[in-house]
């Protein structure tokens, strides 16, 4: 592209992208900035006017223009890079009054346009630094890339590539634009020399005069900062008029809370790291005097946020990591909490958790302050201050345990003057890390042992306890049972938020052992653990196990009462708390078992304290796409395809990654070292799933067996003998236990416990139970194996011989005891079986095995039985839960090949099991004691359908065989008009085709119970009326309700439909279908059955076919009068394919066709209503594409026929066929659908398809017809249709009715298109007569007509008028209209 051309493309761009800034719509706005981006990467001069115009849309005093500014904000923000890269001058000198009108931006009214204040703050510091420090300006490295990184010759790629955009050609042409163009530059205009010395004296003066506005903003940011904090908690009070702060109550809700927060975290924590010395020690006394001279309850997670982001981890000047932040934050919000409200001790609790986040090393400084502030917590009686406390461990820990960079790692690198805009590299500048130390690691254990180990032994025995209010009466008295569930409950709290601090110390590793198959993670957490004291290395290298034996006691407890008889009743009688025993309690208690279900959830799964890693890499993708130089890339990518073509990829100037400047990629170096914080979650996230795989492997290479941990004999002195004993640090003997068994042993008494809390009598703790066990299994995927046959037979009522394995109560026992309390404990068994086995890594491993599947079938099919033991209240609830596993068993199903003997015999017995059931006498539905009602029968007719395998016939196990017919005969005969009539006609059609795949060429089809019983009337009335009861749609039963229908039916008969016959596309053609009731699996399936009779049989069944379709035709109105119309129509179809198909000699198809089915059409159309005409027009096209086309001529001549006998004449008087205009319009919309079956394109069998005809030339050749060709065979029809019906159709153009014109007008479209498509149908080389051009001369002389205005004219010409619309919307030019 020329250089004036490129100015003229982009001075008629960038005003539309101007405007589509300010659109209405959020994604036209999006998509002007990114075209914005583009642009201004091409030519960097745009900068200067943008800028200025969204300065303008900022200045609070255009009042016109303040609805611009979020634009003008998110503007600005793709303009930073590009102007700082070209030509820095252009920004710089714009950056004072930017930044004093941007600040107007950070308005608490208006979230929206905050939110980008906020990300342009974020952009600017990422590349510019806050303050003048002389360490900032130093020279990071000399080498400008890295030996892998994308390059072009000597270096240089991005000024080769803007090297145009400084030609004199290029400014000649901006010159010459008009003044109000947004590129104009005046006569005097020239590019700048950046080497000479003027120019770089000006711009250190102007990088000097930015760094000291960046220092002034910076205080006035932060006082809009807390003007946001102080509206938050004025917009708390208000509710949801406004975002921010808000109290949330939905999904959308919650996540633009969450990413107003991260943007907030991220834009603070990016400012204060991109500060010098001295605008720090301004700010951190800034916010020092905000928080202790103002309290802000509601808007305590952003001040939080504000903390952390100030007292981050820094390097002094000495490469020491310090944090001053914190050192300043500490002591005033530690002060005088005792003589402080509730509200605000929680408000500096959460501040100081905030700061202790990411202050690293210097918290050691501050230890007894730290600790005195947890013990004021800790003892607390408000539990908002308590939680407060758990946080402030949790973050303790963490930045205590964990690795993360510094702050000032983000800080911008400017290195030299010119290296504004530069993209960060890790070449020379690699990231520096806090990486915790011994004594780190000794504050940790201490912690550890202080806050769980020493509270939880000196728990005291609930007898100690006294009453908190001892002139309360009655209910009101906390009783000291509930004090000491209330302090359980303060421990397990704490244990929870510790593991959450410090999960990668946890490690599954004994002290002396040293594994060599350890994970990465793994390995860098025990080089941390050898760097601490050996007492402190003891307790953490046993804390996994410690914590884990704690919440095994617990649950073990809690399985035990679960267990229990006397407590299921004693539970739901609803006894008083005071009555019940401190180990009922404690396994009925909601917050226990939530506590124990999110504790063994994190066991399971957290391996580090990262949370959420794979939502921040998906951000940072995201805001790399936005640095990206669009120009540089693409100029990248052109020049490697063309090196590649040209075999020069092995050349040494051109290396393949795209990594650095060269390859067009832009970064700061804040998200250079975000994405190495990244890269290290996934590693800890990884860990997570490696280590119980390596747990998994020394198992199987030990060869040892699983130790049961899981205990139902521990009773309440037992469990508090064994936690006393697990929580001691200071004896040696108890970690005695770490030698029974395996790793693995704790994870599976941990699982099996989930199983105890998934059957407990709250639904609330079935929900903690089964999402912790959803997680375990995730981790731990093979133990669902041997859990399987438990879950199976629990659902089955087969679990005689088990007490309580796995966790899991014996249903069969609880259901042989006739009390209503311990039914219902057996319906909540029941559903946390359910609730385990629709897990996806249980039913995986049910579809991997044979016999699992078969027992589930089983147990699916006799639900009925176990429906019938439970409360009426739980009845459909279980129904529910049984349809759940089987809509999941449904979505996972997958036909397997059944190879051994031991499967064939398994999978032959279950279905001969499942076949005697369908065959059971009918019952009652309403009689729940019945052993199998309609609901199961279906079920069962379900899994004997997909459980029907070609293996039965290919082996000839006749015995099975008959019974599946017989199966389908039983039910089309007993179950008319109900869903079990629908699913047998799909497993009919599945044992059709399998037949008839089975059966090798030559041979003839074996006759079935199926075959024999079609002989007879009443069965083939039976089989029609299932046709059309097989029409109805379930959604129309009661007004769209599901009145008839239970849960899950609609599935299983759309499966059933859907075995009915192969798949296929119908019709093939542009035309579609008339009627979209016509069911063509129908007629396959009819198809079918009659193919495989023998002749004598096959003529009794048409006959019976065809006596029925008539009758079907003839039915009066009723709501199942179209339904009855169809099934008459595929009927006869299957009847004509069957019948035309099946005889090889043609003078018995041509008697076939016209004594038997063309006699059936005359009567069949001439009563049926015009409404339902298309069924039966679609039944003669699809059939019409089965047969040979040697009987297109005896259908043609039939249908032109009936319409020379009754169509209107022009001789006629008008009004002489009012009584047969209907019938005349279905005469033409037969002889239609003909015409349509005969066009050169059609879909017939014996078709040349449209790539042949395209490499064969001779297609096309009119010399080359023979009479075999598709031309030869339609000679006569055409020939019919040409000397017979044309001249009978344009005598008729002036039709007195509409629709009967209609009708012409388009069979008149189809003779002309049936000459276009095909050339001619001759099979000579003599010419016929062109229909199109007699259509044509016809329409033409109606312009010479004497009696222009008389009805027959005028009809005629509305004719002629639709005939050329169906030429033009219709024809070849159809896609121009």
């Amino acid at each position: 592209i020329l250089d004036h051309e490129i100015v003229l493309i982009l001075d008629s761009i960038l005003p539309l992208c101007q405007q589509a800034l300010y659109s209405k719509s959020s994604h036209v706005s999006r998509a002007g900035e990114a075209a914005l981006l583009y642009l201004v990467q091409i030519d960097y001069k745009i900068c200067a006017p943008l800028l200025d115009f969204a300065m303008r849309a900022l200045d609070i005093s255009s009042v016109t223009q303040s609805h611009q500014a979020p634009a003008a904000l998110s503007t600005m923000n793709r303009l930073i890079l590009p102007s700082l890269r070209k030509s820095p001058s252009i920004f710089l000198e714009r950056l004072p009054d930017i930044l004093r009108l941007s600040l107007a931006g950070i308005d608490s009214n208006d979230e929206d346009k905050t939110i980008r204040t906020l990300v342009f703050y974020r952009t600017l510091t990422s590349w510019l630094p806050v303050g003048n420090e002389e360490k900032l300006v130093e020279t990071v490295s000399s080498q400008k890339t890295g030996k892998d990184e994308w390059r072009f010759g000597e270096g240089g790629f991005m000024k080769i590539t803007s090297h145009d955009i400084d030609s004199k050609a290029y400014w000649d042409s901006l010159k010459r634009l008009p003044k109000n163009s947004i590129l104009f530059q005046k006569e005097d205009a020239q590019p700048l020399d950046q080497d000479s010395h003027e120019v770089r004296q000006r711009m250190i003066n102007l990088a000097e005069e930015a760094g000291h506005a960046m220092a002034d903003w910076s205080i006035s940011f932060l006082d809009r900062i807390y003007g946001l904090f102080r509206a938050a908690g004025e917009q708390e009070k208000v509710g949801k008029s406004h975002r921010i702060a808000t109290k949330h109550s939905s999904a959308a809700d919650v996540a633009q809370a969450r990413h107003f927060t991260r943007i907030l975290k991220e834009c603070l924590r990016q400012i204060f790291a991109a500060m010098d010395s001295e605008s720090f020690i301004c700010a951190i006394n800034s916010v020092s005097n905000f928080l202790i001279n103002e309290t802000h309850p509601l808007a305590v997670k952003y001040a939080s946020a504000l903390c952390e982001s100030i007292a981050a981890t820094r390097a002094d000047e000495s490469d020491k990591n310090i944090s001053p932040g914190f050192s300043n934050l500490v002591m005033p919000l530690t002060a005088e909490l005792r003589t402080l409200s509730n509200n605000s001790v929680l408000y500096r609790i959460r501040c100081l958790a905030g700061a202790v986040r990411r202050a690293g090393v210097e918290v050691l400084n501050y230890r007894e302050h730290v600790l005195k502030t947890l013990d004021f917590t800790f003892a607390h009686r408000d539990k908002r201050v308590f939680k407060a406390g758990c946080k402030l461990l949790r973050h303790t820990l963490s930045s205590q345990s964990e690795s993360y960079p510094l702050a000032t790692d983000s800080s911008p690198r400017v290195g030299m003057l010119f290296s504004l805009g530069e993209s960060a590299q890790l070449n020379n500048d690699k990231t520096r890390w806090h990486v915790p130390s011994g004594e780190q690691i000794n504050f940790v254990a201490e912690l550890l042992s202080i806050y769980v180990y020493d509270r939880i032994r000196n728990i005291p025995e609930y007898s100690e306890f006294v009453f908190v209010d001892s002139e309360m009466d009655g209910d009101n008295k906390i009783s000291s049972k509930q004090e000491y569930i209330m302090e359980w409950r303060r421990c397990l709290r704490v244990l929870r938020y510790t593991i959450r601090g410090c999960p990668g110390l946890l490690i599954d590793m004994s002290n002396e052992s040293e594994e060599p198959d350890v994970e990465p993670n793994e390995h860098a957490m025990k080089l941390l653990l050898d760097s601490a004291a050996p007492i402190a290395k003891s307790i953490l290298l046993s804390s996994r196990e410690r914590i884990s034996r704690i919440i095994i006691s617990l649950l073990s407890l809690i399985a035990k009462e679960s267990s229990s008889h006397d407590t299921a009743i004693r539970i739901s009688k609803n006894d008083s708390p005071r009555n019940m025993n401190v180990t009922t309690l404690i396994a009925s208690d909601i917050k226990i078992c939530k506590e124990v279900a999110e504790i063994s959830q994190l066991l399971f799964a957290r391996r580090s304290a990262s949370f959420r890693s794979q939502d921040a890499f998906t951000v940072w993708k995201a805001q790399k796409d936005l640095t990206n130089d669009r120009v540089v890339l693409h100029h990248r990518k052109e020049i490697g395809a063309i090196l590649q073509k040209a075999g020069c990829l092995s050349s040494t100037l051109f290396q393949t990654y795209s990594d650095g400047e060269e390859g067009g990629k832009l970064l700061p170096r804040r998200m250079v070292s975000n994405r190495v914080e990244i890269f290290l979650h996934s590693f800890q996230r990884s860990s997570s799933f490696e280590i119980p795989r390596r747990l998994r492997r020394e198992r199987g290479l030990c060869s040892s067996s699983s130790t049961k941990l899981l205990s139902l004999d521990l009773d309440i002195e037992s469990f508090k003998t064994t936690v006393c004993k697990l929580v001691d640090t200071d004896d040696s003997s108890a970690i005695v236990f770490t030698n029974e068994g395996d790793a693995l042993d704790k994870y599976e008494a941990i699982l099996d416990g989930m199983f105890a809390l998934t059957c407990h009598n709250n639904s609330l703790v079935r929900g903690y139970g089964i999402r912790a066990a959803e997680y375990g299994f995730s981790r731990f995927g093979w133990l669902a194996q041997e859990r399987v046959p438990r879950l199976l037979s629990a659902i089955s009522l087969d679990d005689q011989q088990c007490e309580v394995e796995y966790g899991l109560i014996s249903c069969s026992k609880l259901s042989l005891k006739d009390d209503p309390s311990l039914r219902k404990r057996l319906s909540e068994v029941l559903k946390g079986a359910c609730l385990i086995l629709v897990v996806p890594r249980v039913i995986k491993q049910i579809m991997a095995s044979e016999e699992y599947r078969i027992k589930l079938v089983k147990a699916l099919s006799g639900t009925q039985h176990i429906i019938s033991l439970l409360p009426a209240e739980d009845m459909q609830k279980m129904l529910s839960y049984f349809h759940q596993i089987f809509s999941t068993f449904r979505s996972r199903f997958f036909s397997m090949p059944v190879m051994t003997k031991e499967h064939q015999t398994l999978h032959k017995a279950s279905l001969s099991n499942l076949l005697d059931l369908v065959k059971e006498e009918k019952k009652d539905d309403t009689d729940v004691t019945s052993s199998l009602n309609w609901r199961n029968r279906l079920l069962v007719c379900w899994f004997v359908t997909t459980l029907a395998d070609k293996i039965y016939f290919l082996y000839h196990e006749k015995s099975i065989i008959d019974q599946m017919w017989e199966t389908c005969i039983f039910i089309i005969q007993t179950e008319s008009g109900q869903p079990l009539q629908k699913v047998a006609l799909g497993l009919l059609g599945r044992l059709v085709n399998i037949s008839q795949h089975n059966v090798g060429s030559g041979q003839s089809t074996p006759s079935t119970p199926f075959h024999q019983k079609m002989i007879e009337e009443d069965f083939c009335r039976d089989f029609s009326k299932a046709l059309v009861y097989n029409h109805k749609e379930d959604q129309s039963v009661g007004g769209g309700h599901h009145a008839q229908w239970s849960l899950g039916v609609s599935e299983i008969i759309r499966d059933a439909a859907s075995n009915l016959a192969p798949k296929m596309m119908f019709p093939f053609l542009r035309v579609g279908r008339s009627n979209g009731h016509f069911k063509v699996t129908h007629v396959q399936l009819l198809n079918v059955i009659l193919e495989s009779m023998g002749s004598e049989a096959i003529g009794k069944t048409v006959d019976h076919l065809l006596s029925i379709a008539k009758d079907l035709a003839a039915s009066p109105p009723s709501e199942d009068q179209r339904n009855q119309l169809c099934t008459s129509a595929e009927i006869f179809c299957g009847v004509f394919i069957s019948l035309l198909n099946r005889q090889d000699n043609n003078i018995n198809q041509l008697t076939i066709c016209n004594k038997t089915l063309l006699p059936f059409l005359d009567n069949v159309i001439e009563i049926i209503p015009s409404s339902v005409l298309g069924a039966f027009l679609d039944a003669l096209r699809y059939g019409m594409t089965k047969i040979c086309h040697s009987l297109y001529e005896s259908l043609c001549s039939w249908s032109i026929k009936k319409i020379e006998n009754s169509l209107w004449r022009s001789e006629d008087i008008e009004t002489s066929a009012v009584d047969g205009f209907a019938a005349q319009s279905k005469w033409l919309a037969v002889m239609n659908v003909i015409l349509i079956q005969m066009d050169f394109q059609t879909d017939s069998t014996d078709h040349v398809s449209w790539d042949t005809r395209l490499s064969l030339g001779k297609i096309y050749s009119q010399q080359d017809a023979d009479n075999n060709s598709p031309n030869g065979l339609l000679a006569n029809s055409w020939d019919h249709v040409c000397s017979r019906l044309l001249p009978r159709l344009l005598d008729a153009l002036g039709h007195p009715y509409q629709s009967c014109r209609e009708r012409i007008a388009s069979v008149l479209f189809r003779i002309a298109r049936c000459y276009q498509s095909q050339g001619r149908y001759g099979e000579n080389g003599d010419e016929m007569t062109n229909p199109r051009a007699t259509i044509v001369n016809k329409i033409l002389s109606l312009s010479e007509s004497t009696d222009k205005f008389s009805k027959v004219h005028q009809h005629s010409l509305i004719t002629s008028r639709l005939f050329l619309s169906y030429c033009v919307h219709h024809g070849e030019v159809k896609h121009e209209f």
